[in-house]
């Protein structure tokens, strides 16, 4: 069975996107997406494989399509989060 990555291990790699796209390239308005994404993912109070498994995700409020794709790709893959050209150390595979 695969297993998902808990809240905090899911929202601080949604913070640390956040961080890389704005300090990167410049996307400020889809660096705060992510921000608040994460934080919204660490208020959870049901658990976010749950809500990945009943595809429910983006029914929390501050998670839309793009970034409730990043932890179900994730949990998919069994892979830690990415965005292409933006990978920071903590976000890289360990395959």
């Amino acid at each position: 069975m695969k297993t998902v990555p808990d809240k905090f291990a899911i929202a601080a790699a949604l913070q640390e996107i956040g961080a890389l796209l704005e300090l990167k390239s410049g996307e400020y308005f889809k660096a705060r997406a992510y921000k608040r994404g994460a934080r919204a993912v660490s208020e959870l109070t049901e658990e976010p494989g749950k809500l990945i498994k009943e595809n429910r995700l983006t029914s929390v409020s501050g998670i839309g399509y793009a970034i409730a794709k990043q932890p179900i790709e994730a949990a998919c893959q069994e892979k830690r989060l990415r965005v292409s050209g933006l990978v920071g150390p903590s976000l890289q595979s360990s395959d």
